[in-house]
């Protein structure tokens, strides 16, 4: 018992010495903070909308502790495409407001509905969720399904896994949050900050979401948002809803990084097994794909978005094998290109034509080439760096009137 109590004492102490979380939201510090406030039913939400007023609605929803800054790189290229991008911040992070309330499914659900309503958008959207915010957005599509049209899933927390001893611990009856809250204070952002630097092995990556995240961090309410997420969301008991979405058959793309320290790519092969109708495409990098490889993660979006799955589907179906001039083979579920630094498969010096392949949408037979620098896709027509123009083999990644500079991607048929 005493052993116990004294595990409490250091927290209580640390939160009696001092505010970590000094100044209020409220209309002075709003004035003063980036993006826009719009009033909702449990408060103000910061948020911004690019792109046209009239065009298909994607909305973007972060993970459980970053704001809305981890979409940047996605916005200008979506809008770009004509979709009406939103962006905003989860109540309790960011600029959002922290109510004094259950931060549950039933609280974010309602955030959306309400950010739906009042940026006036009618129709069913494109849903976009990081982690948690992944876990998110099937839940508000189960919720509204007439409200949703596709999903895309980035990393999405929920798969069935062993709850963490601190989500026990904040799950804990009448003390669990209080307690959580109480150790978050004293000791959260050293050890959230230890997390976020296996977000990424890009050191200017890592301290921008650091950033991030600490920005969040002067206003009140953070930590007992935080906290209360972790008792109240099913972050690790979800398989199931991945299941019943499937069964509604709302079409799904999913995205994971490759070496994902955060939430195992392992997890992602199990999602696709849940969900054997997505498109499942691994990315090069750890768990921000769209931050790491943003050029690679907005094309194989906005051709999702765009109606396009037919392609990426035929691209791991086709059974596809080039051998590259080092001999390196290239298999059915491999996408050639990159940038050389983070590309396995890539010839070292020059360039040679591969086999013919038989493609069972195209006309007739393609061929392709292994390039060792950057690939450009511009319609159908694929341009290595160096110069030498090839006909493209694999379907375009991105829109006909688009250039997306292309990493390796694994796409995996559906």
């Amino acid at each position: 018992m005493l052993w116990g109590a004294g595990l409490l004492v250091p927290p209580i102490l640390a939160l009696l010495a001092g505010d970590r979380e000094p100044f209020a939201l409220d209309d002075r510090s709003r004035g003063q903070l980036s993006g826009r406030f719009i009033a909702l039913s449990d408060g103000y939400t910061n948020y911004e909308v690019w792109g046209p007023e009239r065009g298909p609605a994607v909305v973007l929803i972060p993970g459980i502790s970053i704001p809305r800054g981890v979409f940047d790189h996605m916005l200008a290229p979506l809008a770009a495409a004509g979709y009406r991008v939103v962006t905003y911040d989860l109540y309790g992070r960011g600029f959002s407001d922290r109510p004094r309330v259950r931060y549950d499914a039933a609280l974010f659900n309602r955030q959306i509905d309400d950010l739906l309503d009042a940026l006036h958008i009618e129709g069913a959207v494109r849903l976009v969720g990081l982690a948690s915010g992944g876990l998110q957005a099937m839940l508000y599509a189960e919720h509204r399904p007439e409200r949703v049209q596709r999903l895309v899933l980035i990393a999405p927390d929920g798969v069935d896994a062993p709850v963490t001893g601190f989500t026990r611990m904040v799950r804990l009856p009448l003390v669990g949050e209080l307690t959580g809250r109480l150790v978050m204070n004293a000791v959260g952002q050293k050890r959230w900050e230890q997390r976020l630097q296996r977000y990424s092995t890009d050191p200017r990556l890592v301290d921008k979401i650091v950033g991030q995240f600490r920005g969040q961090l002067a206003y009140q309410g953070f930590w007992r948002a935080l906290s209360s997420s972790i008792a109240s969301l099913p972050i690790n008991e979800s398989s199931d809803l991945f299941r019943r979405i499937e069964r509604k058959g709302t079409r799904t793309l999913v995205l994971w990084g490759t070496d994902d320290l955060i939430i195992p790519t392992r997890l992602g092969r199990e999602v696709r097994r849940l969900m054997p109708s997505a498109t499942y495409v691994e990315i090069p990098g750890g768990h921000l794909p769209q931050e790491e490889q943003p050029e690679l993660t907005n094309a194989a979006i906005l051709d999702f978005l765009n109606a396009g799955q037919r392609s990426s589907r035929a691209m791991g179906s086709a059974g596809l094998t080039l051998k590259c001039t080092s001999g390196a083979t290239l298999g059915p579920s491999t996408w050639p290109g990159g940038n050389g630094r983070t590309n396995r498969w890539l010839a070292p010096h020059s360039v040679r034509p591969a086999a013919p392949v038989r493609r069972p949408w195209g006309s007739g037979q393609l061929r392709s080439w292994c390039c060792t620098g950057s690939l450009l896709l511009r319609g159908s027509r694929c341009l290595c760096s160096n110069r030498m123009a090839t006909r493209c083999c694999s379907p375009r990644l991105a829109s006909p009137a688009s250039s997306t500079s292309v990493a390796t991607a694994r796409f995996t048929a559906a």
